[in-house]
């Protein structure tokens, strides 16, 4: 039996099996499982009448002939599962119990019993096999290892056609490896095929299956010491089917019309046209899907014997072959043919007509692919012109005459169409509220630039033709805090570039400024601005009356008052302030006022007060020529209120000064609507 194999052509190696792995398979240690080589599928012997010694015969039971820790009798039921003896103990082993023994080491005595004539002359059954009948190799105080729990593995079916089966499993946490074995589901002995995979893998595709066949896969986890249980999936593949019917019809000389119906059972997603000329070899023409069942070829030669074959698939499965053959006949003249670029995207075809011809055919291949009809002419028409073309690609065109049911050979030119330009950087500078400056850089091959311009929902016009030397336009007279869209496109030599579009916003105009004016005497007047957000600085004009212009008085960045000293009194002045950034401005806020009148002259004036000393750098005295009531200011150049205080029916006044800065300062006496004014010196 075993030198079969090798010597006398059996189909099948016949091994003993021999011990793989011996473990607990429950926490209780009330279960051992032995597992040997991967492929055997094991079986466990019903208990056997043996004769005795002394006359006579007994039950003989394999489950007496296993020993743990050298005691027989221990295990109290067996069964095979695959290539695994799964024994049941009598009691829960303890965890001293790790050695493990099949079959007598001597006999007669076998482990317990001193009486000869009990036993059989010699040890002859049963035994542990294999469906092939093969005994299992005997093993001594093999070790056995302690339960180790498996989460449990689940086989699925991803896949299931005629020619594939795909698997997919659960991971399982410990495992080393996966067993996967296919046993055919008409013998359970018939194990098909055992792969050993590695531990990371979820999924495997069998290519070896038959089709509409039933399989058993099962599929465990090992590792050194332990397996898991088995999971198991049976499943069929699906049968092979019936090829469709197919007819062809000829149409013309370069037609023909390819109808099928569906194989018989069978719904098809789709069906893959093939078709021959000659000896070649077939090449795929076409995918069709369903619920189609008809296709026009129009691509054929004049005189050539076609073979045309279809086959139908749908999801799952596939159909066999299908085929029909047709002859075309003879052709008429071939055309002469003239191609002429008339841009980018767009192409000349002219051709010279041909005796008897009805009617012309048009084809097209871009760059490497299969050409492909895309237009047809009648007898007078003898040029076209193929627009929306691809820029720097190749274009074959291919022509024919068709008569009455005939055409002529194809004639092939084909032509280049021009490059694009390269698309043009534009870029953008916001200059004012109401002015943008657009930049753009040359580029090679431009002859003029086309630029336009657009606004919200409006319609892009176009603003300027810049020539080649042109890299900018300043765009003016626009509307502030508005979004404005810009294109340009270069335009070359039967070419031109993709447009390039930015949009841009011109800046808000700045709040304007609210202006407060106080007249601090006859000939000072105070002026104060609040800020205004995202100004950079501040214009300041007067006018004076009788004047036309306003006159630039003050232009800062960061103050936010002035005192316009030296003024002519009882005189009307207006003033108008605007906030400026670089981007932006405000409009005007004007305030008009006039300045106080004076008295006639110096001694007039100093009637009602005088100070002294003046100069002076510790204390100041104010006299006035009859005791007076009002308010009394000491105030520097730039209007800043440096002391006041109120008076009330006194004709005198001293004031500390010893802590001021020198320099110029006025003294302010408001009597009622009166002002009065002198200037002191403090050194």
């Amino acid at each position: 039996k075993i030198a079969g194999y090798d010597f006398y052509n059996e189909k099948k190696k016949l091994i003993s099996p021999n011990i793989r792995k011996a473990f607990y398979s429950n926490k209780d240690r009330s279960e051992i499982t032995l597992s040997f080589e991967d492929g055997q599928q094991m079986v466990y012997p019903n208990d056997t009448i043996v004769p005795k010694i002394g006359g006579g015969f007994m039950n003989s039971s394999l489950k007496d002939f296993f020993y743990i820790n050298g005691e027989w009798q221990k295990v109290t039921s067996g069964r095979a599962e695959a290539n695994r003896i799964v024994l049941k103990l009598k009691k829960n082993a303890s965890a001293d119990d790790t050695l493990f023994k099949y079959l007598p080491s001597i006999y007669p005595y076998s482990g317990g019993s001193y009486i000869l004539q009990e036993a059989p002359w010699i040890y002859i059954g049963p035994f542990l096999k294999n469906t092939d009948g093969m005994r299992a190799f005997v093993f001594h105080n093999y070790k056995i290892a302690a339960f180790q729990e498996f989460q449990a593995i689940s086989l699925r079916n991803t896949l299931n056609d005629t020619r594939k089966v795909t698997l997919q499993w659960n991971a399982v946490a410990g495992a080393e490896n996966y067993v996967l074995e296919r046993i055919s589901a008409k013998d359970s002995a018939d194990i098909q095929l055992v792969v050993k995979l590695a531990g990371n893998s979820t999924i495997y595709s069998d290519t070896t299956v038959n089709f509409n066949t039933e399989y058993l896969y099962r599929i465990k986890a090992v590792n050194e010491l332990i397996e898991s249980p088995f999971s198991v999936l049976k499943l069929k593949t699906v049968a092979d089917l019936n090829a469709p019917k197919i007819k062809v019809e000829v149409n013309y000389f370069n037609t023909a019309t390819v109808s099928f119906t569906s194989p018989p059972s069978f719904v098809a997603s789709y069906f893959i046209l093939e078709r021959k000329q000659g000896n070649d070899g077939y090449r795929q023409i076409s995918k069709i899907h369903s619920p189609i069942l008809n296709y026009t070829d129009s691509t054929l030669q004049a005189n050539t014997v076609y073979t045309y074959r279809l086959k139908a698939y749908n999801i799952i499965t596939q159909s066999t072959f299908a085929q029909a053959e047709i002859r075309t006949p003879t052709l008429l003249e071939k055309p002469d043919l003239l191609l002429t670029v008339l841009y980018f995207n767009a192409l000349k075809i002219n051709w010279k007509a041909v005796t008897n011809a009805t009617m012309y055919s048009l084809e097209r291949k871009i760059n490497k692919e299969d050409f492909k009809s895309i237009k047809t002419f009648d007898a007078k028409t003898l040029e076209w012109t193929d627009v929306n073309l691809s820029d720097n690609t190749t274009y074959a065109y291919r022509l024919k005459a068709i008569g009455v049911k005939t055409e002529s050979p194809v004639i092939i030119t084909e032509a280049k169409t021009p490059a694009l330009l390269t698309r043009p950087e534009l870029t953008s500078t916001v200059l004012f509220y109401n002015s943008l400056k657009i930049n753009w850089k040359l580029v090679p091959g431009a002859i003029s630039y086309k630029l336009e311009r657009k606004s919200g929902n409006e319609e892009y016009r176009q603003i300027a033709m810049p020539d080649i030397k042109s890299t900018e336009l300043i765009d003016k007279d626009l509307v502030e805090n508005t979004t404005y869209s810009y294109r340009l496109k270069v335009l070359g030599d039967k070419t031109e570039s993709l447009e390039t579009v930015i949009s841009v916003q011109t800046p808000a105009i700045l709040n304007t400024p609210e202006l407060i004016a106080e007249i601090i005497t006859h000939d000072n007047i105070k002026l104060k601005w609040k800020s205004v957000a995202n100004a950079t600085k501040y214009l300041l004009e007067r006018q004076v009356q009788g004047e036309i212009a306003f006159q630039k008085v003050l232009e800062s960045e960061n103050l936010m008052e002035y005192l316009d000293a030296n003024l002519k009194g009882n005189t009307a002045y207006a003033y108008r302030l605007k906030a400026l950034s670089s981007i932006s401005e405000s409009g005007f806020r004007k305030i008009n006022l006039k300045t106080l009148a004076i008295l006639s002259n110096q001694s007039e004036e100093n009637l009602v007060f005088k100070v002294f000393p003046n100069p002076t750098n510790e204390q100041l005295t104010i006299s006035f020529a009859e005791p007076i009531s009002g308010d009394l200011s000491f105030v520097n150049l730039i209007g800043k209120t440096i002391f006041e205080q109120q008076i009330t029916k006194q004709k005198s006044v001293q004031i500390g000064i010893s802590t001021l800065i020198k320099g110029i300062y006025l003294v302010v006496i408001r009597i009622d609507q009166a002002l009065y004014s002198q200037k002191v010196i403090v050194d």
